[in-house]
């Protein structure tokens, strides 16, 4: 499958396996063994070359299921800008879930959220979960017609901060210079 295509499936359903073997195939591609060591290894070298703030960050797994992984919301936004200009973006952008949309291959893990709302088929975003964890990033295009980036993770106990995430990215998507 072309990556163009997997990335549909990956992204939008948020399939953990495929980024696991994505991570792996990163390292093969560069001549390396073919682990999840060497494959962040690249991931890490190439937030680097972009110039992401790696201060808190720290990865030990390709989907990020594990406890042991450091992301900041500063890190994940500063790289989510920077990757604008890679000739991979659009299809990475397109491969993200769309907010709002019920289509489950458009909308993904986004598709029963901000329903409604200016964010609705507007605001692109990739969620992640653990118990006691949330996050949500991506892009929305605001009022005055600019894509903002966006980044918030929380680690909480109780109340999900989900509806929090929500507001975040509706008041972006209204904003109006």
């Amino acid at each position: 499958m072309a990556l163009n295509d997997l990335l549909i499936p990956f992204m939008k359903l948020s399939n953990n396996m495929h980024a696991e073997a994505l991570t792996k195939a990163m390292s093969r591609k560069t001549g390396g063994a073919g682990t999840w060591r060497d494959g962040l290894a690249v991931t890490t070298a190439y937030m680097k070359k972009i110039g992401t703030p790696m201060s808190g960050i720290s990865l030990t797994d390709g989907s990020g299921l594990t406890r042991r992984n450091r992301l900041t919301a500063r890190g994940l936004a500063t790289f989510l800008q920077k990757i604008r200009s890679e000739g991979w973006y659009p299809a990475f952008y397109a491969s993200m879930p769309v907010a709002g949309n019920t289509k489950r291959l458009v909308g993904g893990t986004l598709r029963y959220r901000m329903n409604g709302t200016r964010a609705a088929n507007n605001a692109r975003g990739k969620t992640g979960t653990l118990t006691g964890v949330t996050a949500l990033s991506g892009y929305v295009t605001g009022r005055d017609g600019r894509r903002y980036t966006y980044s918030m993770i929380s680690n909480y106990s109780g109340s999900t901060p989900r509806p929090v995430e929500n507001k975040l990215v509706i008041a972006l998507a209204n904003r109006n210079r």
